[in-house]
């Protein structure tokens, strides 16, 4: 960063800054041996290991019940190069001072997403239920009966009996977005101690493109996957759902010029001692560029395959020479109306000087996000919440070759994984806080804040959490870090002993008792949200997979008088079955019950444990020579020893450990010792 201040005028000075900055997040797989083909001496064809020399690795070869040794299933994460420019101008004019300026940025970004860039298969006992007619069984030749091939046999044998997933291609980016922004504000000292500050800011954030026209996406009007470039190498077989007569424009995504971001401020000293504040303010969100995968994900830029019950030497197939319906691989998409997601925000507080050092404050916070990225599957069997639909006792699923009109889009499968801005949150919370200074050697800090959290995303944490392609408000819930009650207590006392205190100022007891503080931090605060799940459905891929609650019960039933880590929740008022039929387990209960709709239970319905940790430190400062100094610390966390529980498990349709806590969110009691020398 490089900046230079200039002294235009007594009044008006002018900020020039230029820097650039690198940014490196990524996680490729570490080698075995690189410079071993290993693809190739596997057997393995079409995976993307066999062209790219930084992703040569080992398959990940497993057999059910062990751990493999292969070199990682995917390579994530990027590189980032930022290159600003801005300058600022600020007056000073009676009582106002303006400051007025703009900002440029570019963006450069190298990125891949590759998921099975080296393969992955495992290996399994065979069954009535899996592995190929004529390949499940042998004849024993001790007894002559025929007997299942077990998972040793199998991986001897190269059956693959599931996940057998690989992929070719590469997700392999360029990325390129230019951001321009102009700002103007005003501080305006008004008199009889109001102060306000009043400011507008616009910016334009281009779409990010690609430098090779490597993007494409699944257009929901068309029903085609549609390019930014047309491709070379799209299957004759791909082409009735390929549109290669137009495309999109570089980066799919629509520019919007519409940045303007108002903010305003207030600040107000009723009488001496009292001061009030509140603001108000509209803030954009930048791309998260993570989200760029979902331009990558289409063949033939980048072929996701996946088979069961399959010999490795089989893996995988040319995916160019595909022929039917079945073969045509669901892309990932993001949708080109797409735009930027912004948060409105508000605040006011009172902070009353009570006397002796004592600070209170009161204070109001809340903020509404919207147009937040959200995933979902585009392309999940349609059905609707509280609606039973027409397949719901014969399924959704068609045989393998046929189109599906359970389907929004009958020529692709589900997994039409869909990068969105149909997300929104919003935040409500109010506090109290009380400040004492330091005085005869005491100072502490008590808060408390009552808030309410509600979203229909929750970031990262929960990136393909959506349950009704047809309704985002279903997902309108508590959000995965909504904390109702918190409060913290922290704080200092330095010991009256030693030099310069009221005891012990002198010789030995000098040397042991003196320059000694002790500081405790208590932290209370209730459990965070989770989802009740279930398995086995199979209506869309990458999205939660709800339940439903038993005929005549409702969710607060589920809440215990006396919640215990071994039962935390209870679990009988739910079930797979839309009807709300329960049996115990044997039959709405199992996995395999109802896997073709939705449950009607949405995310975040229950609590788990909340938080009581106490923390404490003690300090000692030893002055060894003049200008010479030494301290010791002794530091307790949790030092009570107090469980600090997780959510327990959630899904319902395992029994044995179904509303059972198994793990904690915080380490148990840990002290550490530490010397510091100070010159």
């Amino acid at each position: 960063m490089l900046g230079n201040t200039y002294l235009l005028t007594s009044n008006i000075v002018n900020e020039a800054r230029v820097g650039w900055n690198e940014f490196y997040n990524i996680g490729l797989a570490v080698l075995q041996d690189p410079n071993t083909q290993w693809a190739a001496a596997e057997g393995l064809t079409n995976v993307t290991a066999l062209t790219s020399a930084q992703q040569n690795g080992r398959a990940g070869l497993t057999i059910a019940g062990y751990a493999n040794v292969a070199d990682g299933a995917g390579d994530q994460g990027g590189k980032e190069n930022i290159i600003s420019a801005g300058d600022s101008l600020s007056i000073v004019h009676g009582k106002h001072t303006w400051k007025t300026g703009f900002q440029y940025q570019n963006r450069r970004l190298w990125q891949i997403a590759d998921n099975n860039s080296r393969g992955n298969a495992t290996f399994d006992n065979c069954s009535s239920s899996n592995c190929p007619a004529g390949q499940k069984t042998y004849t024993d030749p001790d007894t002559g009966f025929p007997v299942f091939y077990n998972k040793f046999q199998n991986y001897a044998r190269g059956m693959c009996t599931s996940a057998c997933n690989g992929n070719s291609g590469t997700t392999l980016g360029h990325y390129r977005d230019n951001t321009y922004g102009a700002f103007f504000n005003d501080i305006w000292q008004v008199g009889h101690g109001l102060t306000l500050t009043l400011g507008m800011r616009w910016e334009y954030n281009s779409p990010f493109v690609e430098q090779n026209g490597l993007e494409g996406t699944l257009d929901p009007t068309t029903q085609k996957v549609t390019f930014s470039k047309i491709p070379t190498g799209i299957p004759a077989s791909y082409l009735p759902y390929y549109d290669v007569s137009t495309t999109y424009r570089p980066g799919i995504i629509e520019p919007n010029r519409k940045g303007f971001m108002p903010r305003v401020g207030l600040a107000y000293e009723a009488r001496p001692g009292t001061v009030i504040r509140a603001g108000f303010g509209i803030y954009l969100d930048n791309l998260n560029t993570n989200e760029l995968q979902f331009t990558r994900y289409a063949a033939p830029l980048y072929f996701q395959q996946a088979f069961n019950n399959t010999f490795v030497n089989q893996l995988w197939p040319d995916p160019t020479k595909a022929i039917g319906v079945a073969q045509v691989p669901s892309p990932f998409s993001i949708l080109p109306k797409n735009t930027r997601p912004y948060t409105e925000e508000w605040t006011m507080s009172l902070q009353q000087d009570l006397g002796h050092g004592l600070m209170l404050e009161i204070a109001y916070t809340g903020s509404q996000t919207h147009k937040s990225w959200k995933r979902y599957d585009q392309n999940q069997c349609t059905q609707f919440p509280f609606v039973a639909p027409s397949y719901a006792t014969t399924g959704c699923t068609v045989p393998a070759g046929q189109l599906n009109p359970n389907r929004p889009y009958p020529a692709f499968s589900q997994g039409v994984l869909s990068s969105s801005t149909r997300g929104d949150a919003n935040f409500n919370g109010g506090s109290v806080k009380i400040e004492k200074r330091v005085s005869h050697g005491l100072y502490y800090l008590g808060s408390y804040q009552w808030s309410k959290n509600i979203d229909n995303f929750s970031g990262e944490a929960a990136a393909n959490d959506s349950s009704f392609a047809t309704s985002m408000s279903f997902d309108r819930s508590y959000s995965n870090f909504d904390n109702r009650n918190k409060a913290v207590i922290s704080g200092g006392y330095e010991l009256p002993f030693g030099k310069g205190k009221q005891w012990l100022q002198s010789g030995v007891s000098n040397a042991l008792a003196g320059g000694w503080s002790v500081q405790p931090a208590v932290q209370l605060r209730g459990g965070y949200p989770f989802n009740v799940a279930r398995s086995g459905c199979n209506f869309a891929a990458n999205i939660g997979c709800r339940a439903f609650l038993v005929a005549g019960k409702k969710v607060s039933d589920a809440y215990l008088h006396n919640p215990s880590p071994f039962h935390w929740f209870d679990d009988s008022v739910f079930t797979n079955d839309y009807l709300g039929r329960t049996d115990s387990g044997a039959v709405y209960r199992s996995s395999s019950a109802n896997p073709s709709v939705q449950g009607w239970v949405t995310r975040n319905v229950l609590r788990g444990p909340g938080t009581a940790s106490v923390d404490f430190s003690a300090i000692k400062n030893i002055q060894v020579y003049e200008g010479v100094r030494a301290q010791f610390r002794a530091e307790a966390y949790n030092i009570l020893n107090h469980p600090i529980f997780s959510n327990p498990a959630n899904n319902i349709n395992t029994s044995n450990t179904v509303g059972r806590v198994s793990s904690t969110s915080m380490d148990n009691r840990s002290i550490q010792l530490a010397l510091k020398i100070l010159w």
